[in-house]
């Protein structure tokens, strides 16, 4: 995203031609063509020459006198000024002849024979150079001369002994009193300084055509001006003339030359000058830095090519020009700063590399070729940046925005960036979808479908009649030709100026020529441009970044040609700054007589930040939410190209795709040259990322319950160690009367702070009850007396002032942290409230600025339902997710404002299925039940039974109300694999080893129907609404079965099944069910994970997920997404399309995990863990103190369910020693 920048000086690349060099610049006088140059050298003008491989330009020091360019193929000569004479062409000099006998005191001696002729110095003066042409003429070229016939006696002129050799010209030879012949005059005429000559050394260009540029430091079209080859004359302030002026020539003798000639001559030239340029050590910030690597590269930005040398310490990346054109000429980037190090293509190859900043700036570099690139990625990535991304944190960008973490604007320019988009390239520039389709309504209504452009369709496909024709063309195309729907492409450099030509016009500038483009296509408004990517045959323009930026992104692009000394101001660009002509530029006249300026805005725009906002808006719409995977399907996934963008209407032009040609293979240099121009010009296809269907984001309903998990969890992890710090003080401060008061201080802390949840957990265990029933009086206390709650608590703890002032300090402090990171995440992480998904965050601030003591009582006073649970759940209440923090805005979650249209296959989710935070869990109890290893156990609905089985073979029924054990029962010799629990928990059916499935009956206490399953052992069972059981098997084998009701209640299963899928080659380790009983899954033991559909019994898809076995898999609660886990302790989050989430390894082999849609828990042989799945990121041992207390068990199979009466989760561990451990 471009910024704008102030620079110091007005010349840039941007300036020269396409594959121009710059070398240098000088400090020079330039000399305004005169009558006189007596009227030139008063009219002088200070400023500089920039030398660079195709032209020269002089940069005057009044930025109001504009740029000169001198192209060198428009000059005829340029040289030592000396007179008016020297510049003439050869034509107009005399002709050489040899100087007479007569003339010279005595003959010249003859030169030395030489092989090779040595050209005359620059330097020497014009009668030097001609009296040492005419005498080397006169010996070696000229016909013997026949001896002059008898003449009287003539006076002879005295001549300098050596007229060859002068060091002043005009000085070097002195003349008879007698008048000297006709070419000695015309030799002293072409040796006579002129009046500007006589002031220095000045040297001439002789040109047809001048191009100026940038007056007033405007940016206007460039202006030719045609001149009949007059003589532009310069002088050098500080370096000799001779030195520059040798370089300048041996341009302009290359540009008479072929173009292949002329480039390969240059680019040798430019070889030796970088190859004699290195790093200036002198310039490092720290000279204890030591040096890694130094190699030549480029640095990259738009239309621009600057080439440097790159220096890499143990500290630091340094880019160093080899101009001085950027003010800042040595630029250092510290590697701590590098957060993300991308592969990228230039110019159709792999050798570009870009860097991102923590300050979301970035810097593209090139390289020679991919080996230098990947040596330089290998060596930032694996060894010097340790704040780059994890592959798991980049991984969970899909997560995030799924759960609304990331908005659709973020989530965009991050599939931008992994495809290959870039700022920094005009050719590969970030794409945008068209949203909106209404234009012309005085209002714009997100609520209506018809306000939306269809997303599931490319721009080109919208219009049916357009598509026909393009259709019609399609078919016309012979079978041997390569076929495309669209000519023309999305995303060019020329689509992206057209955008931004009132911000960047210097870009148009220098791809149009010097002019902008024609009047009647430029950007002039928004619905004519909306029309035309709509029925126009040529026209299938997407948008860019800019229509869609957050108000609150000033700085969050930057590319690299940001000056660092500029000022921020400087950098800031205002919304919609690119649809005004800020400059006046003169942008043209349409044939309709309309002038162009600003741009025009639809009706329901009142001002283009007013445009903008809305625009991100409708992005951010839950209608987009829900279908912008079908566009980045189109864009960046399996419909971009291939047989799936043919039936999508999606097909362009070969050479646009990634890989479509090797470039490299092409030796002819016109080309390889006319195929990169083709392609960068005609636009570039996105790197495909998805080779299956793009996730769909969650409904708006489920993120925002995930959100506000989220929320509950930090806010108590906030408390929890705020808490730790309150106890570490008050232990410092405490007396033995202090640790007597133990129960008052908790009860105080509790008023001081805005949750009392964490505090309560924090009391000591003996003074539960005391604790609880002064909550009970607090809590009466507090609807009574308000804002005199804490003066009444504080009275009644006289003893401990000090103990309070400390906790009321500490309060503050995490009220402050409590609200400064719930804010943030709130601000940042697209939280969704109906069509605008950004919460309105008033009320959360006046809530949350509410942190002194009394404030919180009111806050606990107005939130009557937190009052209520704090009075009935003691001091257990963070583990009820309805019961919410004070800082937390309710209203933003409540029913009214969460539309409950979006569901997922037909199902809402329902509410008692989350868990809340398990974070705090503690250990109960432990209970030994079995001789092997626990694989399945449930807990009963009144939290009161638990049921398991093992590879003991044994069913165990335990109470934890009576807490003995009240059934056993040793089904059969072979283990017990897994079993499911009826709705009633009446039956129960389980699969063994042996084969068979067994249905037990709880009342009965004994086994009430059994049928042989498979050939081989039942490894798995899930029982969907007690009618449909499917089974898997050791033998590969997945079997439906249908059971039934009896008529006394008890289950029975038909002895046939309605499916028998055999589509595994291995052995099958885990099933499960989708919530909506549609669609279930079936994992092998050689990783493949195999879709299912139960309503037509057959076989959606099949992938590969893992090299190892396939132990475990969980649908989330809502169908949309399923989590498999290998034993080698890898875990996958896996889109219903097949598409691949979220992925993480834990240590240690897995054997059991169960999720509630937002929080994963995992069981492996080293102990528990814990991971959130609206963020992507691992709970720690430090957060949830109960995972260290499991490290030393192997867990072999969990369970998580609520207590129906405390609202409270309970985890079921079970061993594999055979005891069950409960954690509540």
């Amino acid at each position: 995203m471009f910024s704008k920048n102030i620079n110091k000086v007005r010349f840039n690349l941007t300036l020269m031609d396409e594959g121009e060099y710059y070398f240098d610049d000088y400090s020079a006088m330039f000399y305004p063509p005169s009558n006189t140059e007596e009227e030139s050298w008063q009219k002088r003008i200070a400023g500089r020459i920039l030398v660079c491989s195709s032209s020269i330009f002089f940069e005057p020091d009044d930025s109001k006198l504009p740029i000169m360019k001198f192209p060198y193929k428009d000059m005829s000569s340029m040289g030592v000024w000396l007179n008016s004479l020297s510049s003439a062409p050869p034509a107009h000099l005399p002709t050489p002849q040899p100087i007479p006998q007569s003339i010279l005191s005595k003959p010249i001696p003859p030169p030395i024979p030489q092989p090779v002729v040595e050209q005359p110095s620059p330097t020497r003066s014009a009668l030097s150079r001609l009296l040492s042409f005419s005498s080397l003429t006169s010996k070696v070229t000229s016909p013997t001369p026949q001896p002059p016939p008898p003449q009287p006696p003539q006076p002879t002129p005295s001549i300098a002994p050596t007229p060859t050799i002068a060091t002043n010209p005009y000085t070097s030879f002195s003349v008879s009193p007698n008048p000297p012949s006709p070419l000695l005059s015309q030799l002293f005429e072409q040796a006579k300084p002129s009046f500007l000559a006589s002031k220095g050394d000045i040297f001439y260009v002789k040109s047809s055509q001048v191009i100026e540029m940038k007056e007033n430091s405007r940016n206007h079209p460039y202006v030719f001006k045609q001149y009949n080859n007059i003589d532009f004359k310069f002088s050098f302030s500080y370096v000799k003339q001779n030195i520059v002026l040798d370089v300048m020539k041996v341009f302009h003798n290359y540009s008479g030359k072929e173009k292949i000639q002329k480039d390969e001559l240059i680019k040798q030239m430019v070889e030796d000058r970088e190859n004699k340029i290195f790093f200036d050590i002198t310039q490092l910030v720290d000279m204890n830095e030591r040096n890694i690597l130094e190699l030549k590269c480029s640095k990259i930005s738009p239309l621009v090519e600057n080439p440097g040398r790159l220096l890499i310490t143990n500290a630091r990346l340094y880019f160093q020009p080899m101009n001085n054109i950027e003010e800042n000429r040595l630029k250092n980037y510290s590697l701590q700063s590098i957060v993300r190090v991308l592969q990228r293509r230039h110019s159709l190859r792999e050798i570009g590399l870009e860097l991102f900043f923590d300050d979301n700036s970035s810097l593209f570099l090139k390289f020679n070729n991919t080996i230098i690139r990947n040596q330089v990625y290998d060596l930032l990535v694996k060894h010097l940046c340790t704040n780059i991304m994890h592959i798991n944190e980049q991984a969970n960008y899909l997560l995030k925005w799924q759960n609304g973490i990331i908005s659709n604007y973020d989530y965009l320019l991050y599939l931008n960036n992994l495809a290959g988009r870039t700022f920094n390239d005009l050719t590969q520039y970030p794409v945008f979808p068209w949203i909106i389709a209404d234009y012309h309504s005085q209002i714009l209504d997100l609520n209506r479908k018809e306000t939306f452009r269809d997303l599931s369709k490319p721009i080109g496909a919208l219009n049916p009649t357009r598509l026909a024709t393009f259709q019609e063309r399609y078919h016309q195309i012979p079978d041997d030709q390569t076929k495309f729907l669209y000519g023309t492409h999305y995303s060019t450099p020329a689509y992206v100026l057209y955008f931004l030509v009132r911000q960047v016009p210097e870009y148009m500038l220098r791809l149009q020529n010097g002019r902008f483009d024609s009047p009647n296509r430029m950007f002039y408004s928004i619905e004519e441009t909306w029309n035309s990517v709509l029925n126009s045959t040529s026209d299938v323009k997407e948008l860019i970044p800019e229509f869609y930026r957050p108000s609150d992104s000033n700085n969050r692009n930057k590319h690299n040609d940001d000056d660092d000394d500029d000022d921020d101001d400087d950098k800031k660009v205002e919304n919609g700054s690119f649809l005004t002509n800020s400059e006046n530029l003169p942008l043209g006249i349409r044939q309709d007589n309309n002038v162009i300026n600003d741009i025009i805005l639809p009706p329901w725009a009142s001002s283009p930040k007013d445009f903008i906002s809305k625009l991100h808006q409708a992005l951010e719409s839950e209608y987009v939410s829900q279908n912008l995977h079908h566009w980045i399907d189109l864009i960046f996934g399996y419909k971009q190209k291939g047989e799936e963008a043919v039936r999508a209407n999606n097909l362009f032009y070969h050479l646009t795709y990634e890989g479509s040609i090797d470039i490299e293979s092409i030796i002819n240099p016109f080309e390889r040259e006319g195929m990169e121009a083709q392609i960068n010009e005609f636009g570039q296809t996105p790197r495909q990322i998805f080779k299956t269907p793009h996730p769909q984001r969650l409904p708006q309903q489920l993120r925002n319950q995930n959100l506000k998990i989220e929320l509950s969890d930090l806010e108590q992890n906030i408390n929890f160690i705020f808490d730790e710090l309150n106890n570490s003080c008050n232990i410092n401060n405490l007396d033995n009367n202090n640790n007597n008061n133990n129960n008052n201080n908790n009860n105080n802390n509790n008023n001081n702070n805005n949750n009392n949840n964490n505090n309560n957990n924090n009391n000591n265990n003996n003074n539960n009850d005391n604790n609880n029933n002064n909550n009970n009086n607090n809590d009466d206390n507090n609807n009574n007396d308000n804002n005199n709650n804490n003066d009444n608590n504080n009275s009644s703890n006289n003893n401990n002032n000090s103990l309070n002032d400390n906790n009321n300090s500490f309060s503050d402090k995490k009220n402050s942290c409590d609200n400064i990171i719930i804010d943030n995440i709130k601000n940042s992480n697209d939280f969704e409230n109906n069509n605008d998904n950004n919460i309105n965050n008033n009320n959360n601030n006046n809530n949350n600025n509410n942190n002194n003591n009394n404030n919180n009582n009111n806050n606990n006073n107005n939130n009557n339902n937190n009052n209520n649970n704090n009075n009935n759940n003691n001091n257990n209440n963070n583990y009820n997710n309805n019961n919410n923090n004070n800082s937390f805005d309710e209203e933003n979650f409540s029913d009214e404002n969460i539309s409950t249209s979006s569901t997922f296959l037909g199902e809402e989710r329902n509410n008692c299925n989350n868990w809340g935070s398990l974070n705090f869990l503690k250990f109960n109890q432990n209970i030994k039940l079995h001789k092997d290893k626990i694989s399945a156990l449930y807990l009963s609905n009144n939290s009161e039974t638990i049921y398991s089985v093992s590879l003991d073979s044994c069913l165990k029924i335990y109470s934890l109300k009576e807490k003995r054990q009240v059934r056993s029962l040793n089904l059969c010799n072979l283990a017990l694999s897994s079993f499911q629990l009826s709705k009633d928990e009446k039956y129960i059916i389980i699969g063994s080893w042996d084969n068979n499935i067994y249905v037990y009956s709880v009342g009965n206490g004994s086994i009430s129907y059994s049928i042989p399953g498979h050939s081989d052992a039942v490894s798995c069972l899930k029982l969907h609404n007690n009618n449909i059981l499917v089974s898997g098997s050791w033998d590969s084998s997945v079997k439906v079965w249908r059971t039934h009701r009896q008529s006394n209640g008890a289950i029975s299963i038909e002895k046939t099944p309605i499916a028998d899928f055999v589509d595994s080659d291995t052995e099958i380790r885990s099933i499960d069910i989708s919530s909506n009983g549609t669609i279930f899954c079936a994992g092998s033991s050689d990783g493949y994970l195999y879709f299912y559909d139960l309503l037509t019994l057959q076989l959606v898809r099949r992938i590969s997920c893992f090299f190892d076995e396939l132990v475990c898999i969980k649908f989330t609660p809502d169908g949309s997404r399923i989590i498999t886990a290998c034993i080698d302790g890898s875990v996958k989050l896996i889109g219903i399309e097949g598409s691949e989430i979220f992925s993480f390894k834990v240590k240690g082999e897995i054997h059991c995990l169960d999720s509630d849609g937002s929080t994963l828990i995992i069981g492996t042989d080293r102990g528990l863990c814990l991971w959130s799945l609206t963020t992507g990121t691992e709970i720690k041992d430090s957060i949830s103190p109960f995972l260290a207390q499991s490290s030393n068990e192997s867990i072999y199979s969990l369970n998580v369910s609520i207590n129906q009466s405390s609202n409270k989760p309970i985890l079921l561990t079970g061993t594999e020693a055979g005891s069950i451990s409960i954690w509540q």
